[in-house]
């Protein structure tokens, strides 16, 4: 097969409508999401009306930052659109198409939604589910504080799950991948899922007993030794739409398009297989105001302590499915 045939298949000649809906959906993102709007919609409505100013004013440029982003991502769709037959012709476009596949990534891109990652990280939303359903009649108070307050049951076994999840990619980085860039990036995630573990627990100050520093306590919203939660909610915001576009939005985008499945090869990023995605999806709308609107026993439950809860489970789901579909050089899979 010649290079041109090859690009066309994994790249179509002509703009793709999907392409074109993507620049709309940015435009208008970038036109109508406003603070009211988003008051109104629920959506950071607790970060926007805060009584402390300074979570007030990081939550109002966070907007201004994603309007001016959704604007640029639209002219930036908007210029591929009008260059398209140049784009696709560009020389790292065709380094991508060359790129091979891999065996994990032909079964990765293969996987069914109800694998077992879908089934165990669906469990576990349930529990959750139930827990804030029920855990008001079921457990005593002194119970319930001991499950969600702070350095409760729920925070600490968040913050041993992005410990071993930052073992893990310690080991893979030694054992599991001769591909560089993949490599590099599982240091990045060692290094993320330790500063993960260190600021869920705010660095064992409880634990140890000692004072938050004058410096940071002026500017952090929770006055704890932490740096997540300097000059409001910010980092949370970011951590959490980071979440959703790596585990949801890339492992959509990689399932339906050949395109894309090699762009991640290359680039050398691992991710979830589709039924994580979902999963990853599901946990997303376990938004506190949401919960508290549909179910009204679960005012006083730690819903936001609960959803990192998942998220971890979830990042230590995707690693144990990289770990179990990789292959290195028709070498047998090495299992966890």
């Amino acid at each position: 097969m010649n290079k041109e045939k090859k690009i066309e298949i994994i790249l179509p000649s002509k703009v793709p409508f999907s392409l074109i809906v993507l620049a709309i959906l940015f435009l208008f993102a970038g036109l109508f999401i406003t603070p009211k709007l988003l008051i109104y919609l629920g959506p950071m409505k607790e970060s926007l009306t805060s009584e402390i100013e300074l979570v007030r004013i990081t939550t109002l440029a966070e907007v201004m930052l994603l309007r001016i982003f959704c604007l640029i991502a639209f002219s930036l769709i908007i210029y591929m659109i009008f260059t398209w037959k140049k784009f696709i012709q560009t020389k790292f476009i065709k380094q991508i198409i060359e790129h091979p596949l891999t065996g994990s990534d032909r079964q990765q891109s293969r996987k069914l939604i109800f694998n077992v990652s879908f089934i165990i990280m669906i469990s576990f939303t349930l529990i959750v589910l139930l827990h804030i359903i029920f855990g008001n009649q079921y457990f005593e108070p002194s119970t319930l504080a001991m499950i969600n307050n702070e350095d409760g049951i729920v925070e600490y076994l968040s913050a041993f799950l992005f410990l071993i999840c930052s073992v893990i990619s310690v080991i893979i980085y030694f054992i599991n991948s001769d591909n560089h860039n993949r490599k590099m990036i599982f240091i990045v995630f060692a290094i993320g899922f330790f500063f993960c573990f260190g600021e869920e627990i705010s660095w064992g100050q409880r634990i140890f007993n000692f004072k938050t520093p004058e410096i940071i306590r002026e500017i952090n919203a929770q006055n704890e030794a932490n740096l997540h939660n300097l000059f409001g909610y910010f980092a949370d915001h970011l951590f959490l739409a980071g979440v959703f576009f790596y585990c949801v939005i890339l492992p959509l985008l990689k399932t339906t398009s050949p395109f894309w499945n090699r762009f991640t090869e290359k680039v050398g990023l691992p991710l979830p297989s589709l039924g994580l995605a979902i999963s990853f999806f599901i946990v997303s709308l376990i938004q506190k105001r949401m919960i508290w609107k549909l179910i009204p026993t679960s005012s006083g439950m730690a819903v936001i302590e609960m959803r990192e809860l998942l998220i971890s489970v979830g990042f230590l789901l995707l690693l144990l499915e990289y770990w179990n579909y990789s292959q290195q050089n028709g070498k047998p899979k090495r299992r966890l």
